[in-house]
C-alpha cells in the first residue's frame, strides 16, 4: 500500500478522545482520566521510598484513609523500539493478560514530567471493595502509584515486562527504595531521556513487585532503547530495541 493512502487509512479509523478529570469508559474493560496537581509522589520519595507493595499500599492508605492492597498473579509481555518512515521513533508493548480492567491516565504534575500511564486496575482493592468504588480522585491518586508503562512529554518510554520466576529482586544498601510500579512514576516524571533514566535508577534500590521477575524497556526519541535487568541483585543494562517474556501457560 502506498504510504499515503496508509496514512489516510489510519486517520480515517482513528478515534480520538481528550480526557477529563472524570474517569469515563471509551469501551468495556478500559477507562481514561485526566489528573492535574499534587498526588503525593514526591513526599513519597522524600521519606525514602518503599521496598515492597505492603510498603506502597500501607502510603497510599495514610494518604486517602483509605485501606489499599495490591496483588496479582502471572503474566508476560513483550516491547519493541522501531524507527518509523518518517525518521521518528515509536514505542509499542503487548500486555499477555487474560481480561483486565484497564486505565489510562494522563497526568500534569505540579512538579515533573507530564505523562500517559497505562494501569492494571484487577491489582488493586481498597478493603473488600473494587476500586471503581471509590470516588474518581481517590481511585486516580491509587493508580499514579503503580503504572506498568507510559511515556513522558520528553518521549521517553518505559514499559515493565514480568513473568513469575524462581528468581526475584531485592537490592539491600543504604540507598531509598523503589518497587517495580514505583519506579516507572519515577521515571515517567522526572526523567527525559535513557541516560537520565538510568542515572536515577542507580541512586535506588530496587525491589521488584508482586515477587516477580522483571526487566524494564526504556526508549527516548533520540531513538535509544535498552533493557535493563537485576542479576545478582545487580543492575544490567543492555542496549536492545526488544524485550519479550514468554508465560508458558
Amino acid at each position: 500500500m502506498e504510504e499515503g493512502k496508509e496514512r489516510g487509512s489510519r486517520d480515517e479509523n482513528t478515534v480520538r478522545i481528550t480526557p477529563t478529570s472524570e474517569i469515563t469508559e471509551p469501551e468495556t474493560g478500559l477507562s481514561i482520566v485526566r489528573y492535574e496537581g499534587d498526588y503525593g509522589f514526591d513526599t513519597f520519595l522524600e521519606q525514602g521510598g518503599a521496598g515492597s507493595d505492603t510498603d506502597v499500599a500501607a502510603y497510599i492508605t495514610s494518604q486517602l484513609a483509605q485501606e489499599i492492597h495490591m496483588e496479582g498473579t502471572p503474566f508476560g509481555c513483550s516491547t519493541l523500539s522501531v524507527k518509523n518512515r518518517n525518521g521518528g521513533y515509536l514505542f509499542g508493548r503487548n500486555f499477555d493478560w487474560n481480561a483486565c480492567k484497564g486505565l489510562i491516565v494522563s497526568v500534569r504534575p505540579e512538579n515533573g514530567y507530564a505523562s500517559v500511564s497505562t494501569v492494571n486496575m484487577d491489582f488493586i482493592r481498597a478493603g473488600g471493595l473494587d476500586l471503581s468504588q471509590l470516588p474518581d480522585q481517590m481511585q486516580v491518586i491509587v493508580s499514579l502509584h503503580v503504572p506498568l508503562d507510559g511515556m513522558n512529554e520528553k518521549g521517553l518510554a518505559v514499559s515493565v515486562n514480568m513473568i513469575q520466576d524462581s528468581a526475584s529482586i531485592n537490592q539491600d544498601t543504604e540507598k531509598p527504595d523503589l518497587t517495580t510500579t514505583t519506579a516507572i512514576r519515577l521515571l515517567l516524571d522526572k526523567a527525559a531521556n535513557v541516560e537520565e533514566a538510568l542515572e536515577l535508577l542507580r541512586q535506588y534500590d530496587f525491589h521488584s513487585s508482586m515477587g516477580m521477575m522483571v526487566h524494564l524497556a526504556l526508549a527516548d526519541a533520540d531513538g535509544r532503547s535498552v533493557a535493563v535487568e537485576y542479576v545478582d541483585h545487580e543492575m544490567i543494562v543492555t542496549e536492545t530495541p526488544v524485550v519479550s517474556f514468554r508465560l508458558n501457560r
